[in-house]
């Protein structure tokens, strides 16, 4: 169904941003037959490459992956760029209705001036926004969050907590990307390494060498995950058995002590909000996370999505750190996210004691652009305050 209702959307986008480009423009017909046979070939790869994705090596099928999900963010901002020149011009003809006909056709000329250089202007603006989209997929930035928690010892001030989320390693990241990931780790010295979900898009059968150079991130205080929605989607049980295989600590509804007596504070992780749709041992729950925890030290929540700080602040959570909303990766998509998370990317403070900061995400998803949502590897400090 997913195929089905996917190849639709990008059918219709297609048909839009040629009605709006090549048609408008009033081309001759050997460019207008060239390019339609390039618009549905495009589209028709769209379906064939997420398939092949699924059940072929992602090297075998890695460059038709990536031009077909290039064309889906062509089309989303051919979309865009399209309402947006067409829309003004669709309300000033229907002004301009009542007008005799004689003068109508006095301007046809103009019109068709008006035409192409709005088909042009759609078909550069959406190429331009999607270049730059790819250029930034691959900036990523390093954003140093410094957070005081009243109850961090002066001992562990200043505590280098390095946050990774939304990796996606899969139909378009593999162990090239993640040996990248590895090395910028090890370059900012962590103290601990949190992971908060959505680390694949695949079966552990398929993307175990990809993954492999998460087992490389090494830290003194330990590497800590907790699952995304996608983990979910690639098959749950498997992945975390698999992630604990190559050294990870798994916090499943489950909280660990760092440090010693006198200097030590607590993180907690708890399974991802949806997940309770998969089975019943797989569900978030909070509070068996924070069961037993000292209430003396500082707690850490790791939680993929950030919808859980509601229940985090009410609890006693010191900071959440969360991921899954990509900072809304493609311009628009930011302000639907936000409708239903309370935050969409950065550090806020939640209530009197809670922060929360949400990842951008260290990957992507989908079509490979950012825009105005730059890739993100998190520098958390802990501060003594």
């Amino acid at each position: 169904m997913f195929i089905i209702l996917f190849t639709l959307a990008q059918a219709a986008g297609a048909w839009f941003f040629w009605r709006r480009t090549v048609a408008a423009a009033a081309l001759p017909r050997p460019w207008r037959f060239g390019l339609a046979l390039l618009f549905l070939g495009l589209t028709a790869l769209v379906p064939v490459a997420v398939i092949l994705s699924w059940t072929q090596p992602r090297e075998q099928v890695l460059l038709w992956t990536l031009l077909a999900y290039l064309w889906v963010g062509l089309l989303w901002y051919g979309l865009l760029w399209g309402l947006s020149l067409w829309l003004p011009a669709l309300a000033l003809r229907l002004r301009r209705s009542g007008e005799n006909r004689s003068k109508k056709e006095s301007d046809f000329s103009r019109r068709t001036f008006l035409r192409r250089t709005t088909a042009g202007a759609t078909a550069l603006g959406a190429t331009a926004t999607a270049a730059v989209g790819w250029r930034g997929a691959w900036d990523w930035q390093v954003e140093e969050v410094v957070i005081p928690l009243a109850k961090l010892p002066p001992a562990l001030d200043g505590f280098r907590l390095v946050q990774l989320s939304d990796l996606h390693v899969g139909p378009l990241y593999g162990e090239a990307f993640m040996k990248q990931v590895q090395d910028r780790v090890r370059q900012l010295r962590p103290d601990a390494i949190a992971i908060t979900g959505d680390v694949i898009d695949g079966s552990v059968s398929r993307l175990r060498q990809d993954v492999a150079p998460l087992g490389g991130l090494k830290a003194p205080y330990g590497t800590f995950l907790v699952s995304g929605n996608h983990e979910y989607y690639s098959g749950i049980g498997p992945w975390l058995n698999h992630f604990r295989s190559l050294g990870l600590q798994v916090l499943a509804n489950q909280h660990q002590t760092l440090g010693e007596p006198g200097a030590a504070f607590q993180i907690a992780g708890v399974h991802d909000y949806r997940g309770g749709a998969f089975g019943p041992e797989f569900a978030p729950d909070m509070e068996a996370a924070l069961s037993g925890r000292d209430l003396d030290l500082a707690c850490v929540l790791l939680a993929h999505q950030p919808a859980h700080v509601h229940q985090a602040g009410q609890l006693g959570v010191d900071l959440q750190l969360s991921g899954h909303t990509h900072g809304g990766q493609l311009w628009p998509f930011g302000y639907l996210t936000s409708l239903v998370q309370p935050y969409l990317q950065g550090t806020h403070h939640h209530g009197e004691q809670t922060w929360i900061h949400v990842n951008r995400g260290t990957g992507l998803w989908g079509p490979p652009m950012r825009v105005l949502a730059p890739p993100e590897i998190t520098l958390v400090v802990l501060t003594s305050a």
